[in-house]
C-alpha cells in the first residue's frame, strides 16, 4: 500500500508540473560592417526586433546586451559563461549592411555551451 501511495504522488507530481522545454536566448548587438557611424543605431533596432519576435513564440525567452550586462555585473563573458551564469541556450550574433536601397543582416546561432554554430 505504501508503495503504490507512493507511485501515485509520484504520477500526480508529473502530471502537474510545468514543461520546461523553454530556450533561453541571448540576442547581442549585431557589427555595423557598413563602418558609418550614422548607422550604429540600426544594431540596437536588429536586437530588438529578434528579441520582440522571439518573446511571442511559444517556450522561448529571448534577452538583450543590457539584461546579460546587468545578470553578469558588466563583465565581458564568453558564450560559455553566459550559458552559466545567465541560463542561456542560443546566442545569436551577426553584422549589416547597406546593399543599394536594401539592408543585408546575417545572423548567427551559437549553441552557448558547446559553442557550435548551428545552421
Amino acid at each position: 500500500m505504501k508503495r503504490l501511495s507512493l507511485y501515485c504522488i509520484l504520477l500526480f507530481s508529473l502530471a502537474t508540473a510545468p514543461i520546461q522545454a523553454q530556450w533561453n536566448i541571448a540576442v547581442l548587438p549585431h557589427e555595423n560592417a557598413i563602418g558609418d557611424p550614422e548607422w550604429n543605431w540600426l544594431s540596437l533596432a536588429i536586437s530588438e526586433a529578434y528579441v520582440n519576435a522571439y518573446q511571442h513564440a511559444p517556450k522561448m525567452y529571448a534577452v538583450d546586451e543590457e539584461y546579460l550586462r546587468i545578470k553578469l555585473g558588466g563583465t565581458q563573458a564568453s558564450t560559455f559563461d553566459i550559458a552559466e551564469k545567465a541560463n542561456i541556450h542560443l546566442v545569436l550574433s551577426g553584422q549589416y549592411e547597406i546593399l543599394g536601397s536594401r539592408i543585408l543582416i546575417e545572423t548567427s546561432a551559437q549553441h552557448a555551451q558547446s559553442g557550435e554554430i548551428i545552421e
